[in-house]
């Protein structure tokens, strides 16, 4: 399939047209990649003669080079024919449409046509990021998003697709291709590789925390009890005394009109809020309407009676009222983005792009705002309406990582609670959580806010070294290559945990490549579990093979010495390529890169079973704390543990070895005690072995 790459076999091009025998209409499968199912509109022409089918695929990703439009046209290529009606079906990437049509002469009608007014652009984009990395985006219309599959294998990431027949499709559609090559032949878990399949996406569109519940900025319901219609309306942040009910003077419609003050000094602005609901009916008008204002949400009751008994009667809240001006009065509104919401499974609210929230008149459309504070703090504002201020709840994980969770329950007539969960910043590890001011104001509002400072020295660029939370000075990086003067080359990576028999380090058949595999046993009842890593390292020319190997392993750190010769196939180009010095290695093997200083902390690229950062914490039964904390190429006497005022501190120097560019040193509080004690060190129970460092400290 030349259109599509990775194509391997399977229907090919962008499109298929099928009579169907049974009733003379047509099945037609068109590719529109990235489109969502709410952003295709089908249309039939006026003269009957062409079906219209327009697509947007949003930008999902800010490294996307752009957004894309389709537009496709299909008509009918003789006099006899016009289309009477269509049904289509949009997923995964793929508009399917069984076209029915009338005939006046079928013994000349011919087949239908099909135009496309662009070229569906590139299925392929890469684009290479600043800090090395490389973004990837490739089409396989078709596949649903638990079909993929990623492999890194001796450095080429493949990715294949399984496209099932569905519908009238001809038959189902396998994708397979390399996507891209890693500057090393190494492999690596692909769980390393961030992917984002066409449907993955947020829970809810409306809030990227929420994660159950009924989904959309509103809810209606019509109350078959009494006819009575419910609406929901999210006002994250208004006060109870700033709501305003109005009835427009046809008493058909309502409009409620709320303001969220600037409650802190850090808020970007005030919020205004306005929206409308109302009857859609010739027939009836409100006659009550019951307000109920709590925790960043309106709702509302509208009674209704009848004034015309020759029409039926009817609510609605998916419909805007048939009143010329109030379209008008609210500026920005749109009705059907606006009343979306109705249906807590509606599918339009979930996927990768979080919408602004419609009903904003004035101020941040947004349900996350963040702010760097002077002083190197950071000030969060993260709406999660309904929540009350006693069910609002801050952790903080043991990588650091700051997660709010709120619960709103069910009240009035809402469908269901909602439940919101996410990660809203990441502090050192050993950050003093006692600072983190977390603010909720009032049972009318729905805000959160939270300001943390800088701790232990640490500036606001982040961490000395991303690969480890207590690195200070001394080469950064979980590896470093060093290319020796006889063109040998050098290796060191970090293995913390592992002993010196639980490591194997195999030369590939091939001779350009080595593999390693190492084992990281559960030293402590109270680890989490145990470590298993696995790597690989070579040459990436094609003019040379390993011819050596001396490795050394010591103190959580493995240290490699390859040798190369020239391959016996040789060829001038390929000599001459060598001479011009192709050896290169990975991105970051520079052990004073800047790229390894940041504020995030980088997972080990090596683990592929059990945890992967550099620190681990556990409460005890006895109400004791147990630490483990990683620092490879410490030796177990070189280690130093401290407490004062309450603060422990390890610090810990490892020793440049072999071809080491440097020794290391490490220092940070891993914990703190509750009262601002000291105490001496001997008190903390201490295991050091292979580069890590265990502590249990009982309890005061």
């Amino acid at each position: 399939g030349f259109l599509n790459p990775f194509l391997l076999n399977g229907p090919k091009g962008f499109d298929e047209f099928t009579p169907l025998a049974e009733n003379d209409d047509t099945f037609v499968r068109l590719d529109l990649p990235g489109v969502p199912e709410e952003c295709v509109r089908v249309g039939l022409s006026r003269s009957k003669k062409a079906v219209i089918v327009y697509g947007e695929a949003p930008k999902v990703h800010n490294h996307d080079s752009s957004s894309r439009k389709y537009l496709t046209i299909i008509k009918t290529i003789c006099t006899c024919c016009d289309f009477v009606g269509f049904t289509f079906q949009m997923s995964d990437g793929v508009l399917r449409l069984v076209l029915s049509k009338t005939c006046t002469d079928p013994s000349s009608c011919i087949c239908l046509s099909g135009d496309n007014t662009d070229d569906h652009g590139k299925v392929y984009e890469s684009n290479q990021l600043e800090n090395g990395s490389l973004y990837v985006r490739l089409d396989m219309p078709g596949v649903p998003k638990d079909n993929f599959a990623v492999t890194v294998a001796n450095g080429i990431v493949k990715v294949t697709g399984q496209a099932p027949s569905v519908s009238h499709d001809s038959a189902g559609r396998f994708y397979s291709g390399d996507v891209a090559m890693l500057s090393a032949p190494v492999n690596i878990p692909s769980r390393r590789i961030k992917t984002i399949a066409k449907n993955d996406g947020f829970y809810a569109r409306n809030n990227p925390y929420q994660v159950n519940g009924p989904k959309g900025f509103t809810e209606f319901k019509l109350m078959e009890e009494n006819e009575d219609l419910y609406a929901r309306f999210d006002f994250p942040g208004v006060t109870k005394e700033s709501v305003r009910i109005l009835v427009e003077p046809l008493k058909k419609a309502v409009f409620v009109f709320g303001d969220a003050p600037k409650e802190f000094r850090h808020d970007s602005s005030h919020r205004k809020y306005g929206a409308v609901t109302g009857l859609v009916c010739d027939c009836c008008e409100i006659s009550n309407i019951q307000c109920f204002v709590g925790d960043g949400v309106v709702r509302l009751i509208l009674s209704k009676k009848k004034i015309n008994l020759h029409f039926p009667s009817s609510f609605g809240g998916a419909t805007m009222p048939n009143v010329p001006f109030l379209a008008c009065v609210i500026n920005g509104y749109n009705p059907e983005a606006h009343l979306r919401g109705h249906n807590a499974e509606d599918p339009a609210f979930t996927g990768p792009v979080t919408l602004p929230h419609p009903s904003v008149l004035e101020g941040s459309t947004s349900a996350y705002e963040s702010k760097h504070l002077p002083n190197g703090g950071l000030f969060l504002r993260i709406d999660m309406p309904g929540v009350p201020n006693d069910r609002f709840m801050m952790t903080v994980e043991s990588d650091g990582g700051i997660t709010v969770i709120g619960r709103a329950p069910p009240a009035l007539h809402d469908s269901s609670g909602r439940e919101y969960r996410g990660k809203v910043a990441v502090v050192p590890l050993a950050y003093d959580n006692r600072r983190i001011k977390f603010l909720k104001w009032g049972v009318e509002a729905c805000l959160i806010l939270m300001h943390y400072e800088v701790a232990n020295g640490k500036t606001t660029q982040g961490f000395y070294a991303v690969n480890n939370p207590f690195l200070v000075s001394g080469p950064k990086g979980f590896t470093e290559f060093k290319m020796l003067e006889n063109e040998d080359m050098f290796i060191r990576i970090d293995f913390p945990g592992v002993p010196q028999d639980s490591i194997k380090v195999r030369i590939d058949p091939t001779k350009k490549a080595v593999s390693i595999t190492a084992d990281a046993p559960k030293e402590h009842k109270h680890d989490s579990s145990p470590r298993n890593y696995g790597s690989a390292t070579g040459l990436v020319c094609k003019c040379c093979e390993i011819s050596g190997l001396v490795s050394h392993m010591s103190d959580g750190v493995l240290r490699l010495h390859l040798s190369k010769t020239r391959a016996s196939s040789q060829s001038p180009s390929c000599i001459y390529r060598c001479s011009t010095g192709p050896h290169t290695f990975p991105h970051g093997t520079d052990p004073h890169d800047p790229e390894l200083t940041g504020p995030l902390l980088e997972p080990h690229p090596c683990v592929n079973i059990g945890s992967d950062m550099a620190y681990e914490w556990k409460i005890l039964s006895n109400g004791g704390l147990y630490v483990r904390v990683d620092m490879p190429g410490v030796p177990k006497d070189r280690f130093t543990v401290s407490v004062v005022n309450g603060r422990v501190s390890v610090t810990g120097d490892a020793p440049a070895v072999g071809l080491d560019s440097g020794g290391r040193f490490y220092s940070g509080e891993v914990a703190m005690l509750e009262s601002q004690v000291s105490i001496p060190g001997r008190k903390i129970k201490t295991i050091a072995k292979n580069g890590v460092i265990r502590l249990i400290i009982p309890p005061l």
